[in-house]
């Protein structure tokens, strides 16, 4: 049995109950949609409770006017074909569509004073009126919308193709087919946008058709990313051969359409169209070019990446990442290898933001090619430059993948990958390092310089192990005469990690300090206040 369906917005509750009392307490069936279950999907319900109605009663306030949920509801009954009444309950202007329906007016405070039997009866006409409708109800509301399609109202029309795509029934289908060769362009236009919302793949071929005479260029638009939708072959050859002649701005939603379909076919044809394309249509074609995936593409990619517009730059970064395979991110390792710094650096923040993990293991493949201690003179040197950069753009990539060649590159021959591998362990905050760290500051330190032994500091300090305060504690005696600097920020990192006992220790490096005439009084003073505020630090975090 059909209901009522009553629309309301969520602060109208209490009268919308009063109007479900009211006509079931005459015998008629409502819908409210405190009928619908948690976790069932509301939007079907309601659009299924919406099509088993003979009439909607639409509790009009300015609220409920703003709101998209009831409106929806009205306008879908309206495109049903289903009876409206709507209900002003406080003063508002009524939307255009509402206006040709005869409201009741409730706005009275006087609830004796409302018209509850002219609801009534007005619903017990549309109920009379529903038993003479044919079986066929669905076919009305679709016919009804067919029969929108021939106004002189554009919005009209558009509502009415909104009314069968919502529809989705067989006849609604081929409906809108036929509209694919309406005379209105904007019908043709917004039956395209339908079909391929719809995912009608049996559209393919007129769709195909259509695009092949169409001239108005908002319709070949709707009609090509409609054919992207529904990803059907057959049109892969249909957008390929409308790309040359193509204007610009379609151009760009052929190239993204090609890249839908992932075939290698369309690599040629989208390699020479880039040589005379604008930054735009580049953009596009090398993201297009990603997805499928071709290393016919492997070549321009790799001179994208030296693109005088970084924008092209980036995106071939991208696109190398996207692709995943062991050739194309050799083409973007060895393009960040030789590129300038400056470069490189604006392309590895990009692709920082992405799944990076793969890149992380061509740039190990890549460093372990270049460590090999076989190779002398000029070669060795280029060999160290490659390892330098890769080693810096691992740190730039500041991912716990990189950790394991990190820690292998600590040991290059090289003292400047190494300088490099501890900058990058100061990115990367992960205690697998820390014993390397630990062995620079003990045993090593007089290998590197002032800038690099802060660098270790700092990424002890960042990784934040209390276990790391006793190695820092015996390295501090030998910074305190030899890199001031340095001697600071063990200091403050000792505040910031240490525990209670360590106000002590450091209590005591200040009475050294104050009581021996071997420091500058600058030196004193700054090692003085470095102390003075480790112990705050520590007092602090443990009270």
């Amino acid at each position: 049995m059909k209901h009522v369906f009553i629309s309301y917005k969520r602060d109208d509750f209490d009268f919308a109950e009063n109007v479900k009392r009211c006509l079931e307490e005459a015998s008629i069936k409502t819908w409210k949609d405190d009928h619908i279950h948690a976790g069932e999907e509301w939007r079907n319900q309601i659009d299924q409770a919406i099509k088993n109605a003979f009439a909607i009663v639409v509790i009009m306030t300015p609220d409920a006017k703003a709101s998209e949920y009831v409106t929806y509801e009205w306008s879908f009954a309206v495109g049903m074909g289903i009876r409206i009444i709507p209900l002003k309950y406080k003063a508002t202007k009524l939307h255009p569509r509402l206006e040709v329906f005869q409201y009741l007016d409730f706005t009275s405070n006087n609830n004796d004073h409302r018209p509850w039997k002219k609801l009534v009866a007005e619903i017990e006409e549309a109920a009379k009126v529903a038993l003479l409708a044919p079986v066929g109800g669905v076919l009305s509301f679709i016919q009804q919308a067919r029969a929108g399609l021939n106004g002189t109202d554009a919005q009209v029309r558009k509502e009415a193709i909104a009314t069968l795509a919502q529809a989705n029934t067989t006849e609604a289908q081929e409906i809108l087919v036929e509209l694919l060769t309406h005379p209105l362009a904007d019908v043709r236009q917004h039956a395209a946008i339908a079909l391929g919302d719809m995912h009608y793949r049996a559209a393919a071929p007129v769709l195909g058709t259509l695009l092949q005479r169409e001239m108005v260029l908002m319709v070949r638009i709707a009609v090509i990313e409609a054919l992207e939708q529904l990803n059907d072959a057959k049109a892969l050859p249909i957008l390929q051969e409308a790309l040359p002649r193509a204007h610009p701005d379609e151009m760009l939603s052929i190239v993204k359409a090609l890249g839908s379909f992932g075939d290698a076919a369309v690599v040629p044809a989208l390699l020479t169209l880039y040589k005379q394309a604008n930054t735009a249509l580049r953009e596009c074609i090398i993201t297009t070019l990603s997805r499928v995936a071709s290393a016919e593409a492997f070549p321009l990619l790799g001179e994208a990446l030296q693109d005088a517009e970084l924008v092209i730059g980036r995106s071939a970064a991208r696109a190398l990442l996207y692709m995943t395979s062991h050739e194309a991110l050799h083409v973007l390792v060895e393009a960040l290898c030789v590129m300038n710094k400056q470069r490189c650096e604006s392309l590895v923040h990009e692709i920082a933001a992405h799944p990076t993990e793969q890149l992380i293991l061509a740039l190990d493949d890549a460093y372990q090619e270049h460590v090999s201690a076989q190779v002398l003179g000029a070669d060795r040197e280029q060999n160290a430059r490659v390892r330098r950069r890769i080693i810096w753009t691992l740190g730039l990539l500041a991912h716990k993948k990189a950790v394991p060649t990190l820690l292998q590159s600590m040991d290059d021959e090289d003292v400047i990958v190494q300088r490099e591998t501890i900058i990058a362990f100061k990115s990367i905050h992960d205690e697998r390092v820390l014993p390397a760290l630990i062995t620079i500051l003990r045993w090593r330190s007089e290998d590197y310089d002032e800038k690099t032994l802060l660098c270790v500091v700092q990424a002890v300090g960042q990784i934040g192990n209390i276990s790391s305060v006793p190695h820092l504690q015996a390295i501090l005696e030998a910074m305190l005469d030899r890199y001031t600097e340095v001697a600071v920020q063990i200091i403050q990192v000792i505040g910031s990690i240490g525990a209670y006992e360590t106000m002590d220790y450091l209590k005591k490096v200040k009475y050294r300090i104050t009581s021996e005439a071997r420091y500058a009084p600058e030196k004193q003073q700054e090692l003085i206040e470095a102390i003075e505020h480790a112990i705050g630090n520590v007092r602090a975090r443990i009270a």
